[in-house]
């Protein structure tokens, strides 16, 4: 109906306009000036990231649990403001696959994430349920998928939209390896 259109169309507008604010406060962090630079918990960072990633998902997420380990950290772990909006791209894409191929209107989704400073890695571990339509129907291409980030050789799947988003994710985290 048009009614539908319109609403798909305003729901699509707004996770644009939401994601590139993002990106645009991202310019105005100055990460070069230590002294300038806002460092919030991860408890924090995570929340405000979920907060975000959550408005930019074409539907709501009602049953959405996580919990943010900080065991292998120190208790003085602060995270750069400047590093938001890429743990909100993380969480949106693994968000946004869970919503698109539960093939469930409202998923229920656990999450952790896990903070190693002595590594500076951070680590997320998402669940969700799904149908068995959706088991069946994604597993091939869910272990294709695995099998190109196992073996490294994602590069030319990372220019492709749709079925690419973790990928895309195994190649940032790779390139984040290099540079560290």
């Amino acid at each position: 109906s048009k009614f539908y259109d319109f609403d798909a169309k305003i729901t699509e507008c707004s996770r644009d306009v939401q994601a590139a604010l993002v990106e645009v406060g991202a310019w105005f962090t100055r990460s070069d000036l230590e002294a300038h630079t806002k460092y919030l918990s991860p408890e924090e960072i995570i929340q405000l990231a979920f907060d975000t990633a959550k408005k930019c998902l074409d539907k709501p997420l009602n049953n959405l649990k996580y919990n943010v380990d900080t065991s292998k950290s120190s208790s003085e772990l602060k995270i750069p403001f400047s590093i938001l909006p890429f743990i909100n791209d993380v969480l949106f894409t693994l968000l946004n696959n869970v919503l698109r191929h539960s093939y469930l209107e409202n998923p229920e989704i656990d999450c952790v994430i896990s903070f190693d400073d002595s590594l500076k890695t951070f680590n997320i571990a998402m669940k969700s349920d799904c149908t068995p339509k959706s088991k069946s129907k994604n597993i091939s291409i869910v272990n294709e998928i695995r099998q190109l980030i196992e073996s490294n050789n994602f590069s030319s799947r990372t220019r492709l939209e749709g079925k690419s988003g973790l990928i895309k994710l195994a190649n940032l985290a790779s390139q984040s390896k290099q540079s560290s």
